[in-house]
């Protein structure tokens, strides 16, 4: 599921944002409202993405979060050979205070 940047700037209270490490650099941008995350979108309906955490973090300029969080998710267990499905390699860490 997606929200675009407009409808995202019109929201009072962001419960979460995560910022996704994607792919050698490549950051994506996500929000959980409600309990249901959705992927930031533009105007273009394209992700909104950069190589650049920070500059993710600035599109989020004055609008309440209750908490930012970096996310990355490995598929380290597929790549040795391990079963897939059977454990989660997924690092989340909380930026700012």
């Amino acid at each position: 599921m997606s929200i675009s940047l407009v409808t995202r700037q019109k929201i009072e209270f962001i419960d979460k944002v995560i910022i996704h490490s994607h792919d050698q650099n490549l950051y994506l941008l996500s929000v959980i409202l409600d309990g249901v995350e959705y992927f930031v979108i533009d105007q273009k309906r394209a992700l909104i993405e950069s190589f650049n955490k920070l500059e993710l973090q600035a599109q989020l300029a004055g609008l309440k979060v209750g908490k930012t969080v970096f996310r990355q998710q490995t598929p380290y267990d597929e790549m040795i050979g391990l079963s897939e499905g059977k454990s989660d390699n997924t690092l989340e860490v909380t930026l700012g205070g």
